[in-house]
């Protein structure tokens, strides 16, 4: 698993950046692939509090896995519900 985030251009390394550089960039990603305008907080159901479609959130995972780098695996997919949720599985490293 590549542990790389694009920002721009440029591509940064995840182990140098803070745990606030890399929320701002899964927030900034998720966003960008929904058109979400509101509020988003890391308890927010992805389909309840935000309204995403399952095609929004299934792009959305695409977009994570093109841009972070990673591989989110459909076990823990299928767990998925809160935004909190698919930040733990895009960016493991930051389970608490």
């Amino acid at each position: 698993m590549l542990d790389i985030f694009k920002i721009g251009k440029k591509k940064t390394s995840a182990a140098s950046m803070t745990e606030e550089e890399r929320w701002a960039e899964y927030e900034r990603i998720l966003r960008e692939s929904t058109e979400y305008t509101g509020e988003i907080r890391r308890e927010y159901h992805l389909f309840y509090d935000m309204g995403l479609s399952s095609m929004e959130v299934m792009v959305l995972v695409g977009d994570l896995e093109d841009q972070l780098g990673v591989h989110l695996e459909i076990s823990k997919l299928k767990q998925v519900k809160t935004v909190e949720d698919l930040y733990l599985a895009a960016c493991p490293e930051q389970a608490r």
